[in-house]
């Protein structure tokens, strides 16, 4: 190349070679062509400047450059002046504004470094052209800038038409510790956890960083990584050397750690800056991180429940009552907390029967309480009628934070079976005929037994053999409510005899009242009975009440006026039998009898008597 060439071009070429294997040698050698103009008659000479604001700056901070280009010509104007920039490639927020303040766009080129001004076509002759170039200092130690400038017009002194200045960069950095794990788990659960290192930047770390974790008293972690160690309640793990800004020189380590039975979790991470280089990092705020691992909320345990608040319930329960019969109440548990609430998830098949809350039929979705559900079998199903439910809890009672839990789902059984009818045994059928053997106010006719629930006692007996219930014997229906009743249709029970709508037990309730019969006599009346499961038996009951003659044959009765006044009451007896005495009873209503008198008997005797009383007034 020409050392002082006054026209034609330049070349020159740049190489770069390697011992190593290069996969692409095509871009080892770059050549430029610069064309030289010639002289020209008139000459201006240019200067240019740069200088920054500070000598010096922290990388992060913003520096500005001040740029000047002038023609210290007096007399001739240039031509085409190019002023350009030079500074390192990559930074970052350049921004370039002219002597007005008006942004140049596009004039930092981030690949090459160069700024590129707008050419001036004839730049006056005394004229300055300034230029400012403010940017973010970058992490490197040193920032170098240049300008320079040329034109069409030859220069007298070209040293000037080249300037450069120096900033120097102050390391800046800021070690930022995280910590990452679960916010709740569960007691006796193994966690992972993480702890992170970050330099923030902008500058590669000239001191180490160490990372600290500080665990509760007594907690041991496990699976440390990093080559992380455990002293006392404190994790340490080696020091990290030169670490470069961003995620990408992010240093993350971790550790398991057992989620106690109770309490919380709290831990605390540090990182340590080193002292070696007397730079100090730039924010201090961030050395630390903390993370507390609260109980999760235990979620509560629904149980499958086979219903026991009755038998198994008989496939006519449904006839005695149309929204069924309770069944025992819903289970759960929770460890943490209380059940607040029941779910009914799904219902037994119509084939099976239908599920009641509260008398309402129950549908999957509904809310209900563990008590309050009843079940009503479809007549002539035999077999488990199935539900399903879960239960909610009211969170955990020691952290508020977390949400209700849902149980799994509990099964809930009930047994129905083929509904057995019920019998009726009859009672007393020997008593009647004559006054010693009469019957008495409280004389059983007819008892029920319904095998369903029947209980027989240790000698395998429900009732004596007058019809009395047995000590440890049940006859399988309630002893409260209403279990029997006259069917519709029915007939009457005969005066002095009643049903007792609890037991079923058909009774002497009044035995003055008792029609007295000279023969024994046979009543028929139909009931229904509801025993212990629900089931429900018709039937005919037949009993019998036997002779009840009077102790006298009556052959003559009569009742005569006196004086307006008085009555005359006479009557005859062929024969008596234990005719202790008459009692004479007066009514005005035919209703209500009032006794007025007694008249002795003659006991026993086959032979004729005569009898009379007047009823004085």
């Amino acid at each position: 190349m020409p050392s002082d060439p006054a026209n034609g071009q330049v070349a020159g070429a740049a190489t770069v070679s390697t011992t190593s294997t290069d996969p692409v040698a095509s871009n080892n050698t770059a050549a430029i062509t610069t064309s030289i103009a010639p002289a020209t008659t008139d000459v201006a000479d240019l200067v240019t400047s740069i200088m920054p604001s500070v000598s010096t700056a922290t990388a992060g901070s913003t520096i500005s450059f001040a740029l000047g280009f002038r023609n210290s010509s007096s007399t001739t104007a240039a031509i085409k002046v190019v002023p350009v920039a030079y500074l390192p490639a990559g930074l970052a927020n350049v921004v370039v504004l002219d002597n007005s303040g008006v942004a140049v766009p596009n004039a930092y080129n981030s690949a090459t470094g160069q700024v590129t001004f707008p050419t001036i076509d004839s730049q006056a002759p005394n004229n300055l052209t300034s230029y400012t170039v403010s940017l973010t200092a970058p992490a490197n130690a040193v920032v170098i800038s240049a300008s320079s400038v040329s034109s069409n017009t030859s220069d007298p002194n070209p040293n000037d038409n080249l300037a450069g200045n120096t900033v120097n960069i102050t390391a800046a950095y800021d070690a930022t510790t995280s910590l990452a794990g679960p916010l709740t788990a569960q007691p006796g659960s193994t966690n992972i956890y993480s702890v992170t290192t970050t330099n923030n930047g902008p500058s590669t770390a000239p001191n180490t960083f160490t990372q600290t974790v500080t665990l509760p008293a007594g907690a041991t972690a496990t699976n440390i990584t990093g080559g992380g160690t455990q002293s006392g309640n404190t994790i340490t793990f080696p020091a990290i050397s030169n670490q470069t800004a961003g995620s990408n020189g992010a240093v993350t380590n971790t550790f398991s750690l057992v989620m106690p039975a109770t309490g919380s979790l709290p831990l605390t991470a540090t990182v340590t800056v080193g002292t070696a280089n007397a730079t100090p990092e730039s924010i201090t705020t961030n050395d630390q991180a903390t993370l507390t691992t609260t109980p999760a909320n235990q979620a509560p345990v629904a149980q499958n429940v086979w219903n026991t608040l009755q038998g198994a319930r008989g496939n006519t329960a449904k006839l005695a009552a149309p929204t069924g019969l309770p069944i025992s109440p819903l289970v759960a548990t929770d460890a943490d907390g209380t059940i607040t609430a029941y779910t009914i998830t799904s219902v037994p098949s119509t084939t099976q029967g239908n599920l009641y809350y509260n008398g309402v039929l129950a549908r999957p979705g509904d809310v209900v309480a563990a008590s309050g559900l009843s079940f009503a079998p479809t007549a002539g199903f035999v077999g488990n009628a199935t539900f399903t439910y879960t239960a909610t809890d009211n969170a955990n009672a020691t952290n508020t934070l977390v949400s209700n839990a849902v149980s799994n789902l509990g099964l809930y059984t009930i047994p129905v079976a083929q509904d057995q009818v019920s019998t009726y045994a009859v009672f007393n059928t020997n008593k009647g005929g004559t006054p010693a053997n009469k019957y008495q106010t409280g004389d059983v006719l007819a008892q029920t037994i319904d095998p369903n629930a029947a209980v027989y006692n240790s000698t395998g007996v429900i009732y004596n053999s007058v019809g009395v219930l047995q000590g440890g014997a049940a006859n399988g229906l309630a002893t409260t409510g209403t279990n029997a009743t006259l069917a519709t249709g029915s007939a009457a029970l005969p005066a002095g005899v009643s049903l007792d709508p609890a037991t079923g037990r058909i009774s002497v309730s009044d035995a003055t009242m008792l029609v007295n019969n000279p023969t024994a006599q046979t009543y028929t009346v139909r009931v229904t009975t509801v025993d212990l499961n629900g089931g429900v038996t018709t039937q005919n009951v037949t009993f019998t009440i036997g002779a009840l003659p009077l102790p006298v044959v009556l052959t003559a009765f009569s009742a005569q006026a006196v004086a307006n006044r008085d009555a005359l009451l006479t009557w005859a007896t062929a024969s008596e039998q234990h005719n202790d005495h008459f009692d004479i009873e007066r009514s005005f209503d035919a209703v209500s009898f009032a006794q007025i008198a007694q008249v002795a008997g003659h006991g026993t005797t086959a032979a004729a008597s005569t009898y009379a009383l007047t009823d004085a007034g």
